[in-house]
């Protein structure tokens, strides 16, 4: 019997696109007031996820290219949208190991 993946889509931003992309968010008072401290909690989170054997896949937000993923399915510009864009990437590169 194969052992079943665990796969984790994370959400993730360039430098030079956090602060757009902040701004766009609904909920951007439920992300970090700068770049380097949304990078330090999401590395951890990151590392804890590899530490439990999961296998990671950074999902990289760039602004116009996420609100128009979104209106495409109708979804806000919050978490759940963002989590949603990070495990189909996920789900996309796994399918592309497999």
């Amino acid at each position: 019997m194969t052992e079943q993946k665990r796969i984790a889509g994370l959400v993730w931003y360039r430098l030079e696109d956090y602060e757009a992309a902040r701004r766009l968010m609904e909920d951007r008072d439920k992300l970090p007031a700068t770049y380097a401290a949304w990078r330090i909690n999401a590395e951890q989170s990151e590392k804890k996820f590899q530490r439990l054997g999961w296998i990671t896949t950074r999902a990289y937000i760039d602004p116009a290219d996420f609100v128009a993923w979104c209106r495409e399915r109708g979804l806000n510009l919050n978490a759940e949208a963002r989590n949603q864009f990070a495990n189909s990437v996920a789900l996309d590169a796994a399918r592309s190991i497999d």
